[in-house]
């Protein structure tokens, strides 16, 4: 009886090493992946044991390793992003595009990666790049993922395509989330690893899904992973690990990684509440309330910051390093970093109490509020503090009345800062003038 899968001998694919660096990174991107051969006999039975749809793509195996190095200096820590999948035919439907999407870190290189395209005893390898695909959030767990798609070469029924990629990342934050399933396609096996030094202490969660993450035995390593079985398309079930190192001790030296939303949002602090100074430097102040006080100050303020243009459509959104104002002023080329920080200003010249805040698009999954981890916040708030009660201000959304925040946020979460011993909260927008009822505790 002949196999259902296509055997292949074995091949040696010459090294490869293409100069793609990052913009956010110090060195150049890892060099081409190993493969890593899926024996013949597992995907064999993983075609056998499939008991799902069978009109279309399957993907026999998909699988994800992060690997962290963590020296005792944290500056020079490294994590490596591996991802592989054998992707097959078993039916004419859905006739397409073949592609692999794969989502890695906001500070990751641009992944490189190896196929294997197997058809009957021939097998066919090439080694190409995988390239961004548009900011669509369906495609990110948290917003400030960087998503690519591998372009993949069309596959009749019973061929298969072997896919592996690398991806590194210098200077990591220390936290992560990655799909288990993948979009439009089902998955018979999918593994998640999680491998650190044995003396790292890292946490592992599944949301959306039963599957329990478990400690592999690996000498000198701490691995931690999650192995799913027949998942269906990731639209009908998004099921995802989440995975955040909370510290290490390399060579006895302690580290503290991610224990806290406080740990967790140092960069948001860092680029929000740190820097007015630095937001205000050089500039007189732009626009006055004149004389008046309270709620209707507020209201002016919000809706001069409101009608000052942005760069571009991207710059309405994600916290950004904080800079000198003048500029973006002067050019109309104002991000939302920009803009809570002038909105901050003014409202300080009026004596309103307020305060930062980060809030998470509803088009992600919602954030387990008890297990911190890093960028999974994305738009920057004002939390404003009223005689009335307290309101939102969202002024990079341009058709925000004041106590508005924009649709992809209503309903979703919000966290202020500094992120002392809070945990992200739901998010309502707040009536205006703001009432008692939408009222929390004001700054100190």
């Amino acid at each position: 009886m002949k196999s259902p899968v296509p055997r292949f001998e074995s091949l040696l694919l010459g090294a490869l090493l293409i100069g793609l660096c990052g913009l956010e990174l110090s060195g150049c991107a890892a060099q081409q992946p190993e493969f890593k051969t899926y024996p013949d006999d597992e995907l064999e039975q993983a075609l056998v044991d499939w008991r799902g749809d069978r009109s279309g793509l399957l993907w026999l195996r998909r699988d994800a390793r992060i690997t962290l190095d963590l020296p005792t200096e944290p500056s020079r820590s490294t994590a490596e992003l591996t991802t592989s999948g054998v992707l097959t035919r078993v039916g004419a439907g859905a006739i397409g595009a073949e592609s692999f999407t794969l989502v890695a870190g906001s500070r990751s290189a641009p992944p490189l990666c190896n196929l294997r395209k197997r058809s009957g005893d021939s097998t066919e390898a090439t080694a190409q790049d995988a390239v961004p695909v548009d900011p669509q959030s369906a495609s990110r767990v948290d917003p400030a993922q960087r998503a690519y798609r591998l372009p993949l070469p069309s596959i009749e029924v019973g061929e298969m395509i072997e896919v592996h990629c690398s991806s590194r990342t210098d200077r990591p934050t220390g936290s992560g989330a990655l799909w288990i399933g993948a979009s439009g396609v089902p998955v018979v096996e999918s593994m998640i690893q999680v491998r650190a030094p044995d003396s790292a202490r890292v946490a592992m969660r599944v949301a959306g899904g039963s599957w329990s993450p478990l400690a592999l035995p690996s000498d000198g390593q701490n691995v931690l992973a999650v192995r799913a079985e027949g998942l269906k398309a990731r639209e009908e079930a998004p099921a995802y690990v989440r995975w955040a190192l909370r510290g290490a001790s390399p060579r006895g030296f302690d580290q503290r990684w991610i224990q806290t939303w406080f740990d967790a949002t140092l960069d948001e602090k860092r680029a929000l509440c740190d820097s007015k100074d630095l937001a205000r430097s050089g500039l007189a102040l732009p626009f006055s309330v004149g004389d008046n006080t309270g709620e209707r100050a507020a209201r002016a303020a919000f809706i001069w910051v409101r009608d000052r243009l942005s760069a571009n459509e991207e710059a309405r959104d994600g916290v950004r390093p904080a800079r000198r104002l003048r500029t973006p002023i002067e050019t109309n080329t104002l991000t939302a970093t920009d803009k809570v920080h002038l909105l901050s200003w003014l409202l300080d010249s009026a004596k309103i109490q307020h305060r930062f805040a980060v809030a998470r698009p509803t088009a992600h999954p919602a954030l387990d509020a008890d297990y911190p981890t890093t960028l999974a916040l994305q738009t920057p708030l004002l939390q404003v503090f009223l005689d009335g009660g307290s309101a939102w201000l969202d002024p990079s959304c341009a058709d925000c009345k004041p106590g508005e925040v924009r649709p992809g946020l209503q309903g979703g979460q919000v966290l202020l800062l500094p992120a002392k011993q809070e945990k992200p909260q739901l998010l309502q927008s707040s009536p205006w003038p703001p009432s008692a009822d939408s009222s929390t505790s004001a700054p100190p």
